[in-house]
């Protein structure tokens, strides 16, 4: 509950800037991406995988925008001792902004914000569906593809420590991937 209330706080820091928003500063986007998982015994139980997800954008200025946005991401693996089978599912939601620092056909930019990363582990053990706050980061490239498509070429990195029993995890990772969106 507590990390529910700090993401509604961040959004609501975010919310004044959408009264400088024009209409034709909104994007819509979905991508695709390849998730690498950082912590060892993550990665060792559920290995890597495709992820899907979804932006929506907010053109604050010419150099900015504020984003709102969802991954999913699920896996299957054995535990590490008992090999029992184990399924994850991660929802990450998360806000930030972008920084463009030039404009044309490609604009490189980088981007932070913070994120809610919502879980699920179900094996023998139990399950467990927990929540927490975490950090995105992302770098990447927008190529305009016509007046109002875009491509998206991106990398992210996230981190989300957790502790949901007596092990700590990182939920977090790199990613690599690709978006195709419209500017309205």
């Amino acid at each position: 509950m507590k990390a529910v209330k700090i993401v509604l706080i961040l959004a609501m820091l975010v919310i004044p800037a959408f009264g400088r928003l024009s209409a034709s500063g909104l994007t819509i986007e979905a991508r695709g991406t390849f998730f690498m998982p950082t912590d060892d015994t993550f990665r060792e139980v559920y290995g890597s995988g495709p992820s899907w997800g979804g932006e929506l954008g907010f053109r604050v200025s010419d150099r900015l925008t504020v984003w709102a946005g969802g991954d999913y991401f699920s896996s299957s693996g054995k535990l590490v001792f008992t090999e029992d089978e184990t399924k994850i599912r991660i929802v990450p939601l998360s806000v930030g902004a972008k920084y463009f620092p030039v404009s044309g056909m490609i604009n490189p930019y980088i981007g932070a914000g913070v994120g809610y990363f919502q879980y699920q582990e179900t094996n023998s053990i139990g399950t467990v569906e927990k929540g927490a706050i975490g950090l995105v980061g992302r770098v990447g490239f927008l190529i305009k593809l016509g007046p109002a498509f875009f491509a998206d070429v991106q990398g992210g990195w996230t981190t989300c420590r957790v502790q949901p029993l007596e092990v700590q995890a990182n939920l977090g990772g790199f990613s690599a991937g690709l978006g195709l969106g419209f500017e309205f």
